[in-house]
């Protein structure tokens, strides 16, 4: 069974960047640093990704670990009361909740900035890191 080493997507840029210049041990150091994850599983998923990254052929086995980015939210799309669709992302939404004070009910206007925070929470709780499969059985 592969074993998915979470990390954010910026940390994956700087892992590839690292990869890209065969630094190896540094893209591992880098990989164990955020996930918490063994050495050899560390190796195993950079040595994985480095194969990808050079197009160099990748073996015919299964990886015991693999890099896993999490899922994130990038922009959201709204429309506005006047029907007109807008898109946003998380920092310039508050932004806009904020702004809209004058036009809706405080109660509301808080209610948007929760969802917004939530949002932030559900992007940055416990979805990087190395999860074994263990783990995510007992989660269910």
């Amino acid at each position: 069974m592969t074993e998915r080493l979470r990390i954010d997507h910026k940390t994956l840029l700087v892992v590839d960047d690292f990869l890209r210049t065969k630094q190896k041990i540094k893209a591992i150091k880098k990989v164990r640093d955020i996930t918490r994850a063994s050495l050899r599983h560390a190796k195993i998923a950079c040595d994985h990704r480095f194969n990808e990254i050079h197009g160099t052929p990748l073996p015919n086995k299964t990886p015991e670990a693999i890099l896993a980015t999490p899922w994130s939210v990038d922009k959201i799309s709204m429309i506005s009361p006047e029907g007109k669709k807008v898109e946003f992302n998380l920092e310039s939404l508050e932004l806009v909740f904020l702004q809209e004070m004058t036009n809706i009910s405080l109660d509301e206007v808080a209610d948007l900035l929760d969802l917004t925070e939530y949002i932030k929470n559900w992007q940055s709780r416990g979805y990087s890191g190395y999860v074994p499969e263990e783990d995510k059985m007992t989660k269910k």
